[in-house]
């Protein structure tokens, strides 16, 4: 692996900075430089200053390039690379040497075996789902609540602390987009909710005679065994939940680290660790 290089472009720092910390950790010759677009290098390399983050129109010759977010137009200047691409947007698809990094959701629901339109979903999502200003907006009224302060949200236009935001079909909700990509993905009906968290998610799956739950190969689900869920903050994987009716099983997990997991996953396969 000594001397090989990877890409990692990012419009946001969450997903990133937990990248970086466990790429130092597990895999400390590789060689990482940062890319942005122009709208967000400048909070990139902020937070970040010691990667010294570029544009992306300064691609490099890296062996790996690592989509953390939508490049938008700078799209095609990603697919030009001779590359091996790790891909987070799922915008990539027909690029010759791809490995995708599924959404938490998605890649639970891609271990059901049967009719998958015979299962209901019911999805407790973090505010990591909309990155970190996200988690600001989270932070920050948290602590107006107390303070009796008033910030501009960056992201919900209602307030998430200490509330329950419920996702409907009104296209002018922040989440009705990412329901209606996952039921067109995965066949399965969805109720969602945006629950005062930052990164922790909760699924709830019920299932009709003809569908089950198979796991993987992998080893990212894990047997939950807490009674809470500070458990799932410390794992990078999957807890399942099985229920004694057999009709249901539920999921849990960081949803920042099981994003990374199967980055560095594939990072270990593509350099030989």
């Amino acid at each position: 692996m000594k001397g090989m290089k990877a890409a990692v472009y990012a419009n946001d720092s969450l997903l990133l900075s937990e990248l970086l910390g466990r790429i130092e950790e597990e895999l400390p010759l590789l060689e990482v430089n940062i890319y942005s677009s122009e709208d967000f290098l400048p909070a990139i390399a902020a937070e970040k200053p010691a990667y010294e983050a570029k544009n992306i129109k300064n691609l490099g010759d890296e062996e790996i390039a690592i989509v953390l977010g939508d490049p938008g137009i700078h799209a095609e200047e990603i697919r030009k690379l001779d590359a091996s691409l790790i891909d987070c947007t799922g915008i990539f698809s027909g690029y010759d040497d791809l490995y995708e990094v599924k959404e938490p959701v998605e890649y639970i629901t891609d271990r059901f075996k049967g009719d998958k339109t015979k299962v209901r979903g019911s999805l407790m999502m973090p505010a990591a789902l909309f990155g970190k200003n996200a988690i600001d907006d989270l932070i920050s009224q948290t602590r107006n609540l107390f303070s009796f302060g008033r910030d501009r949200s960056k992201v919900f236009e209602e307030r998430i602390a200490f509330n329950v935001l419920l996702g409907g079909d009104d296209s002018s909700n922040i989440m009705s987009g990412y329901k209606k990509r996952l039921e067109e993905v995965t066949g399965m009906s969805l109720n969602f909710r945006i629950i005062p968290v930052s990164t922790v998610f909760l699924a709830d799956f019920f299932m009709e005679n003809g569908t089950e739950f198979t796991g993987d190969e992998d080893g990212i689900f894990y047997e939950y065994a807490s009674f809470n869920l500070e458990e799932a903050m410390e794992q990078g994987g999957i807890g399942v939940i099985k229920h004694p009716s057999g009709n249901m099983v539920s999921f849990t997990g960081d949803y920042i680290k099981v994003l990374t997991e199967q980055i560095i996953r594939y990072l270990k396969e593509l350099t030989g660790e």
